[in-house]
């Protein structure tokens, strides 16, 4: 827009201060930038306005004549931060790079003020054509200038042709900058993208998961704008954000030489390259593409066309070049062959070394091996040993295991199923391999747990399991090759799998291990070496030198695109000074170019050593700490800084510690960012990667560390004097680190007391061990203990080293020393304090009647005596009294209590909650201390243990006063003020008593729930105690909610090694019994049971529970009388487990158990009536959990009581109840008993129904061996468990609107080819495929339904190709997928394929996906995706949006082929229906045809009779007239009979006229009776020949009818004539004709009954056709003639026969008016 206006409202003055700007660049701005004086600027004329992202920019003319561009924007806004930043950066590039502005103006808005333009942007030469020469011009301009951009440490990151300037001088300069390299300039990276820079971003910037921008970005950007100056157009097209991101995936640029032929096709090659998708493919810097140019551009100029070269010659080659060519390392190579190849000629064992010094190349040469053999049978796997990972066992050998699995699941079937066969065969195998690699899904069936051994025993087994596993994985067709790497960093357990494959080598195993030379000094290794080298499989040992001077030239060479004889004098100096390592030689190379030692120059196209810019020779193996080492003092003490602090810092905190300015530590900081050392994180700069910190830490002395961290330590608290948990840790770190003699002696007891704090922390965050380290500091900071002041401190030293003790599980090291910690108790609290330790350390040794007089103990030192026995009024009466306290302060005013400050209540509180052990004794000392508790917290406050005695309130007012509603109130509350205080140790007790309580008014799941919450507290907490506890509630609710039972099975099993490590001998034999039940019903297995003895030492609570398990168990597997007998102990003492679910269960089978054994006459026991009164009650406070095991005792009892019927619908609604709330053992159960039922009832076929019901439902449980023992199989839990799909949440906005459109698509469409089509085109474009394939599962079998290719920038979409998915898809990738229903993704095929154990077949594959189709847990299909052009394609976010989209599309696409099969068949149908017709139709034509011949032969008879006979008389007449003497007489007679066959004539016309014409006939009232006897009396002769005898039942005829009555008359006549004649076969006697007639409703009905011969089915369906007849003669048209009358009446003529009996006739005509 163009105006002309004066400028008013922009001042000078006071420009320096900004209206509270943030942005630290404004007043360094002002300070760096002139200022113009009012008149100036009031004497401005706009004569333009735009705006661009926020930015107004006015072009202005000043009063001398001048042009001016002002940028202006609002303060405080991201436009004000973008426009200072840019403005920064422009000012620090200078002219030569950028237009920095020349005024700033700040008032109330932010003002720059630039000079007017005086070149041009590149966007305006793209709208005329250019030379090949000026396009070169442009080009290594642009590409100078970006160079020298970099060269600053800047990336531009938004370039496009508006963002080039081009001077006169043909130099170019950039604008609008998005972010930097370097950081000195302030905000944080905006990566946001206009829809004007896609068609310029590169692939890895707009995709989802966005990779920071580069040089190399930049670089993308420049090949599109270049493409676009020489065609005119961008590289791609695209509408839409989706679009742009597949485009820059997955769509290559044309050649611009099919816009361009005149372009040469070095400059073409140039051009792909800069546009490659990966970004490693493409030019790594600016240099070198401006040299490539220059060398065109030159060549064009001498000799008119360009040269063809090798590009990009000034960078080093890419890795993947040289590291495919081993260089100097043929002989080993080719040993390594040869003994392969022996081995698989001899089949024997071979074990092969390789050694050499780090970075040899040892793990180049076995892969580059491995590489070979992989295109063949042998299955290849590696398991390297990583020095971070040394403390988790097995970690090289489950890699090892991971990859041959992976092969073995992507190969040949029936090799797979071998190799299974071969697993289930190891003791233990499968077990440990699960464990080992719990992704693994061909695995046989894990089989059980093995059993707990001493530990140097466990581990020599478990080397064992994995060592023969491995060799069960080998055969001879397909040999097993391993390569074991870096043996010195293998775990102890690795080893020693490692000496049992060498002591036992395995048949068809080719072993490889590598390790560095020096590894040989580590005894483990070195016993390894000798074991390999002692075995009878040993081959050889490959030792790897350093390269020869030759092989280093070679390999020089190679990493710089150089021919060997360029660079000898270069390979000459870094083989000197490298000794021929490989890897140091590569980091040579890097540094030598990093200081410009070496560099190319373009104009010689070689590569130069300038030795006189090397400072000195390099320590080549401390490369990265000589860089450290050359950094200025100040940047290398801030690196250091920040390294002691853990790797991050902030400038205000190193500049504290330095003493530097805040300034100057800044610019230090920025300047560690430009080389790359450092990286800014929101205000913290943190060190740029691990070996950075490790190389910055290694470089400073002992001395040097400690001094930091102490220097750290005192600031830190200096700063931080009463740290919160997380800064005191931080704190201790450094503590931890520092010379603690360096301590002076009045801090000492700060730190002590920080560490102190950080101990409690790691004690509350469950880390037990670390805190006891934090222990053992305090200890050596305050050697002197006791005295003054430190007494309590020392106390709470040794206090928590008692509790770390417990919660470690160490309890005899705990008692032992809290006799000493209760010594130096210093009051009533800390002894009170240390019985709880005592009370709580007992209960875990099951010691209940210790644990509680600990407890007691200490109430009695807080004077609070607590009674241990009442009776049950007085219990009552407290509790009454208790409730009515807590109803009248109301449970919010009950969570808002304050803390209680009184340190003696405090204490008493938290002993009392140690008292949970009374629950495990008899007495009322359980209920007791709980109200003790309520009443100390109404009275004082609230504590952490206030929640445990509010839940447990709950918990036993349900069990003793079913209060079970309030019950989980009170417990829902507890859990909210656990919470609400922090107080995570008591949540433990809360959360378990709100599973306990709120099982019986919540849903089983709900209470689950808390269960686990519980458990993850408590172990966090170090609430062992509780923790096992919990573990038993989780048990028992997966039991009752019928989860699958591998599934409880594996809870179990983790859940009895904690209380087997920590001593809790009770809860492990509960979770013992449950264990039992478990196994009892998946694979039959009997429970060992505890002897009698040891059950009498446990609590009643352990044998309320081992009794019940013990019962159910024995009830499932029919044993109905032990059932009875365990389940009645159990009954006994379920008050021992208060308001739990268990005891509900226990009823509940007890009444089963009593009616399986009662006689169906002796009606229902004691235990049945009383479970059917709980059971009523309970089901209507929770109908899920309750109501389907109601119906079940419901449907008990009245089997019981006789009442069948009832019992039949009963068990249906229990097994529906069961659905309903998906419990699947309910619904199985109900089943059974109704099978039982019916089975007793003699009904085979409902019975067998229930018990497959019930085998199918128990198998979905998991209870395999009850299935079996119901008639079924016992089928491996695999095969049952559905595949599986676990789909992610994804916020990116391009996934949202991909997700929606996609969804919306397949949502739309029906037909299975449409849904195809939307399916496959969503997937490759949200993707960035360049192909993709569908296929579908069909009779097992995998089908290729679609195929979807990128043609010309569309996506095509062939549909059902005859290719099969082998060939045109990675074989491995389709078995591995179809094996496992799991995703396969790789990042990078060609590196990653073999690590998995995955072939590609050849194909050249960057990036690969496949994904599982899954509906309702069964594989439909696959979705296969790839692309050849680049890496890490298939982000984590790409693959998760895709695993969103797989299940509807497994939906759609079978909803789709079911329709689409519907559709066939209804084609077909509709084809056959088609045809049917038109058979009719032919079969009508040919038998209207036959009819025609029929009807014109009948009708040639009949008028050939009477026209025969007229002729006849005729002639008769004329003799007789002719005769001498004529009689006349004869003569009459003559013209009688002429005129009789005439009549005759004239009646077969008429019929003939009245069956085809069917005209109409005048209607008249007449009653139907009267039009009957007139037919009767017609007829009557005819009855009386035939001796019919006639019955009449004709109605009163009061109501007539509109009809013709000579028609009727001949209907009637006709159909009585045809009775008479049908029973004309019949004896005289039984002749008989009924006619009667009655009014029907609107009509009057006329029925005709005969006694004749009858008529059959295919007769009576054909009588009323026109020409049928059965008679001899006849025409067959009076029935059709009859009907048709009928029909025009308005009414009804229909027939019924029984052959051989007789027929009758009905007439229905309506009546008039009707």
């Amino acid at each position: 827009m163009n105006s002309s206006s004066h400028v008013s409202d922009v001042s000078g003055k006071d420009i320096v201060a900004a209206p509270q700007s943030p942005y630290l660049p404004s007043n360094e701005l002002a300070g760096r930038l002139g200022s113009k004086d009012a008149a100036w600027w009031s004497s401005l004329v706009i004569r333009e306005r735009s705006r661009e992202a926020g930015i107004d920019v006015w072009l202005v003319h000043d009063a001398d004549g001048r042009d001016w561009r002002i940028r202006l924007a609002d303060w405080n806004t991201p436009a004000a931060s973008r426009l200072q930043l840019e403005a920064a950066l422009a000012l620090t590039l200078g002219e030569d790079l950028a237009e920095p502005p020349l005024f700033l103006a700040e008032v109330d808005r932010l003002a720059l003020v630039y000079p007017a333009p005086t070149g041009r942007s590149l966007a305006e030469d793209l709208a005329r054509p250019i030379e090949i020469g000026a396009f070169l011009d442009c080009a290594t301009a642009v590409a100078a200038a970006l160079a020298r951009l970099h060269a600053a440490g800047v990336t531009h990151g938004r370039l496009s042709p508006a963002r080039i300037l081009i001077g006169a001088d043909g130099r170019a300069r950039f604008v609008g900058f998005a972010w930097t390299a370097a950081a000195d300039f302030g905000a944080a990276e905006d990566r946001r993208l206009a829809e004007r820079d896609l068609p310029y971003a590169a692939p890895e910037l707009i995709r989802p998961d966005a990779s920071p921008a580069d040089a190399r970005s930049d670089l993308y950007a420049l090949g599109v704008l270049l493409y676009e100056l020489l065609t005119g157009s961008t590289t791609l097209l695209a509408d839409d954000l989706p679009g742009w991101l597949h485009a820059h995936v997955a769509v290559e640029a044309p050649s611009v030489r099919l816009s361009r032929p005149d372009v040469g096709e070095i400059v073409d090659a140039i051009l792909r390259r800069l546009l490659a998708k990966d970004p490693r493919a493409r030019y790594q810097t600016a240099r070198a593409l401006e040299a490539d140019l220059t060398r065109v551009a030159r060549s064009i100029a001498a000799t008119g066309e360009a040269e063809t070269f090798e590009l990009a010659r000034g960078e080093f080659a890419e890795p993947a070049r040289h590291a495919a060519h081993l260089v100097g390392r043929d002989q080993p190579l080719k040993a390594i062959g040869e003994l392969y190849a022996a081995f698989l000629a001899s089949s024997q064992r071979r074990i092969v070394l390789v050694t050499g010094e780090a970075g040899a190349g040892k793990s180049a040469l076995v892969e580059a091996f491995l590489d070979d053999l992989r295109r063949g049978d042998a299955i290849c796997s590696s398991g390297k040993g990583v020095e971070l990972r040394q403390g988790t066992p097995f970690a090289p050998m489950a890699d090892l295991l991971r990859t041959a699995l992976a092969r073995l699941t992507a190969g040949d079937e029936r090799a797979l199923e071998a190799a299974r066969s071969r697993l289930a065969g190891v003791v233990g195998g499968p077990r440990v391999i699960a464990d080992l690699v719990p992704e693994a899904t061909i695995l046989p069936p894990p089989g059980p747990h093995l059993a707990d051994v001493p530990a140097h025993l466990a581990q020599a087994r478990a080397a064992r399991i994995v060592a023969e596993s491995l060799a069960a994985l080998a055969t001879a067709d397909a040999p097993l090759v391993l390569f074991l790497d870096d043996l010195q960093w293998f775990d102890q357990g690795s080893l020693n799998v490692l000496r049992q494959l060498c002591e036992e080598p395995p048949a068809h195993v080719f072993l490889v291990a590598g390790y560095r030379t020096e590894a040989e000094g580590r005894r483990a290794v070195r016993d390894i070496l000798s074991a390999a080298r002692n075995s009878a499989a040993f081959a050889t040992e490959l030792k790897l030198g350093p390269l020869s001077e030759r092989d280093t030239t070679a390999l020089v060479a190679s990493m710089l695109k150089s021919l060997p004889e360029e660079v000898r004098p270069i390979a000459f100096l870094v083989h000197r000074e490298t000794g021929g390592n490989p890897f140091h030689i590569g980091q040579l190379l890097q540094r030598s170019l990093d200081q410009e030692v070496l560099h190319f120059d373009a104009d010689r196209q070689e590569w130069i050593w300038n030795e006189h810019r090397r400072r000195e020779p390099h320590e080549i193996a401390g490369l990265m700490l000589e860089r450290i080492n050359a950094l200025p003092p100040l940047q290398r003490s801030f690196l250091q800084r920040c390294a002691s602090l853990g790797g991050r810092a902030t400038a205000a905190f190193a500049a504290a510690l330095s003493g530097a300015s805040i300034e100057e530590t800044i610019r230090t900081a920025q300047a560690l960012v430009a080389a790359g050392l450092l990286r800014r994180a929101g205000g913290d700069f943190v060190i740029a990667h691990d070996r950075v910190l490790e190389a910055a830490y290694a470089a400073m002395s002992p001395t040097h560390r400690a001094r930091d961290h102490l220097g750290n330590a005192r600031l830190l608290a200096a700063t931080h004097p009463n740290p919160d948990p997380d800064r005191a840790f931080e704190i201790a770190s450094q503590i931890e680190r520092c010379d603690l003699g360096s301590l002076a002696a009045d801090e000492r007891p700060a730190f002590a007391a920080i560490l102190l704090r950080a101990a409690r922390a790691c004690r509350s965050a469950g880390e037990a061990r670390r805190a006891l380290h934090f222990v053992e500091l305090i200890r050596r900071i305050l050697p002197d203990a006791g005295a003054g002041d430190r007494r309590a401190l020392v106390f709470e030293t040794e206090w928590l080293q008692c509790d770390c003790l417990l919660a470690l599980g160490r309890v005899d090291e705990a008692l032992d020393a809290l006799a000493d910690v209760a010594e130096s108790a210093g009051d009533a609290v800390a002894f009170a304090d240390t019985c709880r330790l005592r009370a709580i350390a007992w209960t875990i040794k099951s010691s209940y009647p210790l644990a509680i007089e600990a407890a007691l103990e200490g109430l009695r030192a807080l004077d609070i005596d607590l009674e241990t026995h009442v009776g049950p009024v007085v219990l009552e009466r407290d509790y009454r009294v208790c409730r009515e306290r807590l109803d009248a302060v109301g449970v919010d005013a009950l969570l808002a209590l304050p803390e209680a400050t009184d340190a003696r209540a405090r204490s008493a509180l938290a002993l009392l909650s140690t008292l949970i052990s009374s629950f495990f004794v008899e007495g009322e000392l359980r209920f007791l201390h709980v109200l003790k508790m309520l009443k100390l917290t109404l009275a004082h406050g609230s504590t952490p243990e206030a929640a445990y005695g509010l839940a447990w309130f709950g918990v036993l007012g349900a069990h003793y006063f079913a209060a079970y509603e309030s019950g989980a109130a009170y417990s829902a509350a507890a859990c909210k003020l656990a919470k609400r205080d922090g107080y995570e140790a008591q949540r433990t007790a809360a959360f378990i008593a709100l599973d306990q309580v709120g099982a019986w008014t919540l849903p089983m799941r709900t209470a689950l729930g808390y269960a686990r919450e519980g458990a993850r507290i408590g172990q966090a907490a170090g609430d062992l105690g509780m923790a096992c506890y919990a573990r038993n509630h989780i048990a028992s609710d997966l039991l009752v909610i019928g989860e699958p039972l591998d599934r409880v099975r594996a809870e179990l099993v983790e859940s009895i090694a904690l209380t087997r490590d920590i001593g809790y001998r009770d809860i492990e034999l509960i979770l013992a019994a449950q264990m039992g039940l478990v196994d009892a019903l998946s694979s039959g297995g009997l429970a060992s049971t505890v002897p009698d003895a040891e059950l009498a030492t446990t609590s009643v609570a352990t044998r309320f529970w081992v009794k019940h398990y013990a019962g159910l168990q024995s009830f499932f597997v029919g044993s109905a009388e032990t059932a009875m007998a365990d389940l009645e102990e159990a009954e006994a003492m379920a008050w021992a487990a208060p308001a739990h679910i268990d005891t509900a269960n226990n009823c509940f089978f007890l009444a089963l158990a009593e009616a399986r054994l009662a006689r169906p006459e002796a009606g229902e026991g004691g235990r049945m009536a009383e479970a059917r009164a709980r059971f009523s009650v309970w089901s209507r406070l929770n109908p899920e959990t309750f109501a389907a095991k109601h119906l079940m005792l419901e449907a008990e009892a009245a089997r019981l009581a006789g009442r069948a019927g009832e019992a039949m619908d009963l068990y249906g609604q229990a097994a529906r109840a069961a659905a309903k709330a998906r419990f699947v053992h309910d619904e199985a159960l109900a089943q059974e008993l109704a099978a039982l039922f019916y089975r007793a009832s003699d009904l085979t076929a409902p019975a067998e129904g229930c018990r497959a019901a019930a085998m199918r439902l128990y198998r979905q449980w998991g209870a395999y061996a009850k299935a079996a023992a119901l008639g079924g199989d016992t089928a491996s839990p695999a095969s049952h468990e559905p595949g599986h799909l676990s789909p992610g949440r994804l916020q990116n906005e391009l996934d949202l609107q991909v997700m929606t459109a996609a969804s919306q698509a397949l949502a739309e469409e029906i037909g299975l080819e449409q849904v195809v089509r939307s399916l496959m085109k969503s997937m490759v474009v949200h993707a960035g495929a360049q192909f993709g394939l569908l296929v579908l599962l069909r009779q097992g079998e995998p089908v290729i339904e679609a195929v979807a290719r990128i043609r010309a920038k569309d996506v095509e979409i062939d549909l059902r190709p005859q290719a099969k998915p082998e060939e045109l898809m990675p074989a491995s990738v389709l078995k591995t997928v179809l094996r496992t229903a799991r995703p396969v993704t790789l990042a990078d095929a060609a590196v990653e394929a073999s690590q998995r154990g995955l072939s590609m077949g050849g194909r050249a594959i960057r990036s690969l996906a496949c994904i599982p189709l899954v509906k309702r847990g069964e594989l439909i299909g696959v979705l296969y995706l790839e692309n050849a052009l680049s890496a890490d394609v298939f982000t984590p976010r790409r693959m998760a949006m895709l695993e969103v989209l797989a299940p509807q599309a497994a939906i759609s696409l079978d909803a789709a082929r079911l329709y689409g099969d519907l559709m066939d068949e209804n084609l077909r149908r509709a084809q056959a229906e088609f045809e049917l017709r038109e058979a009719r139709s032919d079969l009508a034509r040919a038998n209207q045809m036959t009819a025609m011949g029929s009807f014109a032969t009948s009708i040639a008879h009949e008028i050939n009779q009477p026209l025969a006979s007229l002729v006849a008389q005729a002639d008769a007449g004329l003799r007789w007239l002719n005769r001498k003497e004529p009689d006349l007489g004869e003569v009459a007679n003559c013209l009688s009979g002429i005129r009789e066959a005439g009549r005759r004539a004239a009646d077969i016309i008429a019929a003939l006229r009245s069956l085809v014409k069917q005209e109409p006939a005048p209607l008249e009232p007449i009653v139907i009776e009267d039009v009957l006897r007139g037919v009767l009396k017609i007829a009557a002769a005819d009855l009386a020949a035939s001796g019919t005898v006639l019955h009449l039942e004709l109605g009163d005829g009061g109501q007539p009818i509109k009809a013709n009555g000579t028609q009727l008359q001949q209907v009637f006549f006709n159909i009585i004539t045809n009775a008479i004649q049908s029973m004309a076969g019949r004896d005289p006697s039984e002749r008989r004709l009924r006619i009667g007639s009655h009014a029907s409703g609107k009509a009057i009905e006329v029925t005709i009954d005969d006694s004749g011969c009858g008529m059959s089915e295919e007769t009576l369906a054909r009588i009323f056709r026109p020409f049928f007849t059965t008679k001899a003669s006849g025409m067959g048209v009076g029935l059709a003639i009859c009907r048709s009358i009928v029909e025009l009446h308005g009414g009804s003529l229909e027939a019924r026969s029984v052959e051989g009996t007789g027929s009758t006739f009905l007439v229905r005509i309506p009546f008039a008016g009707d």
